[in-house]
């Protein structure tokens, strides 16, 4: 069935691909403007539909450049209920600025975290006061032209043919890749196997000097939502749980914690879906249904961004909700080449700005 509806949209598959052919055509010829910058400006991004982990990648990317450089993180902000150029304060939420950038907010509060839709006069407006500023799922904002691309690929996706929308799950054509500086390949469940990396390079066809890294997710021990002084809850704890996810691939989280023990009841929400009273009137009942006293909710840390929000706060006071904290790690001694990598460029691109 699937299948045939495939076959069925690969003719509207054919037509995106030939507007997204002649919009990149538009740009490398220079018909439509890319606008560069002087500050160093690093791009994390994707070519599919799904996570491919661009948060945890952005955040792995704060921890390392923070010590050393004023930090900036422009995001579109999917999921806000406002528009234009804001830049987050204390009061923000995940309502004015979108669940992740209020995730990076909460996480690093001496990193300027803004979003905009048009990401160039958002540029604009940092530029001048940070030393890097990192574009967050920006890799099809062709407007603007950034110093240093990074493309993710979860391991998944590698491993299947790979189709344009409607048809599949491509938003851009996959020669797009090459204009990357960097590849990672995630997500995966430990070290790659060498026929492993020779099946992604075979894929992928790293252009000269393009090299390709291989990471990861950890999960951090489970963080509880509201009460700060909440028994500590160990991933390996086991138990019964109602998963609560609203984001785009949430196999991965579900599959880890049934390895570590877990049964799980999952009640997934779209992406970036915004929880209101009736929702956590719903969930609330479905954790009543769990068959132990030993239970407890689960989610992941950018849903628990929108939980947050006030006007919930009093259906969540007396349900042990907890959320997943993950982070990128990488694999085969890829974290010191990466890390070089990103911090080379950004020296680099620091010095060329103070010579001009």
């Amino acid at each position: 069935m699937l299948s045939a509806i495939r076959l069925l949209l690969f003719p509207f598959s054919v037509l995106y691909g030939l507007v997204i052919r002649l919009r990149h055509f538009l740009f490398d010829t220079g018909v439509f403007k890319s606008e560069s910058f002087s500050v160093p400006v690093i791009c994390v991004g994707n070519i599919a539909l799904g996570g491919a982990g661009k948060t945890p990648q952005t955040e792995y990317l704060v921890r390392l450049l923070q010590p050393h450089y004023k930090v900036a993180i422009l995001s579109r902000g999917y999921g806000r209920q406002t528009r234009g150029y804001i830049c987050a304060t204390p009061q923000s939420t995940a309502a004015d600025i979108g669940d992740e950038p209020m995730q990076y907010l909460q996480k690093f509060p001496g990193v300027t975290v803004a979003v905009s839709e048009r990401r160039a006069p958002g540029l604009r407006l940092l530029a001048s006061s940070h030393d890097v500023v990192i574009l967050d799922d920006a890799y099809q904002h062709r407007a603007v032209r950034p110093g240093y691309s990074l493309l993710l690929f979860d391991h998944n996706t590698l491993r299947r043919k790979q189709f344009l929308l409607p048809s599949g799950n491509l938003r851009d054509v996959f020669s797009a890749r090459r204009r990357a500086d960097l590849m990672v390949v995630t997500k995966l469940p430990g070290p790659p196997s060498g026929a492993e990396k020779q099946l992604f390079e075979a894929v992928l066809e790293p252009r000269p000097g393009q090299k390709i890294y291989y990471s990861g997710i950890w999960y951090a021990p489970p963080v509880s939502l509201l009460e700060e002084h909440a028994s500590p809850l160990r991933l390996d704890a086991g138990g019964h749980a109602l998963l609560l996810t609203g984001i785009a691939n949430p196999l991965p989280l579900k599959s880890a914690l049934r390895q570590r023990g877990w049964q799980i009841k999952h009640l997934a929400f779209k992406d970036h879906h915004p929880f209101d009273r009736k929702d956590l009137e719903n969930i609330i009942e479905e954790y009543k249904t769990l068959p132990t006293d030993k239970k407890v909710v689960l989610t992941t840390e950018k849903d628990a961004q929108r939980l947050l929000d006030e006007s919930l706060r009093d259906l969540l006071l007396n349900l042990p909700v907890y959320y997943i904290p993950i982070e990128t790690a990488f694999f085969d001694e890829g974290e010191s080449g990466f890390d070089l990598e990103i911090l080379n460029y950004v020296k680099s691109a620091a010095r060329d700005r103070r010579l001009h």
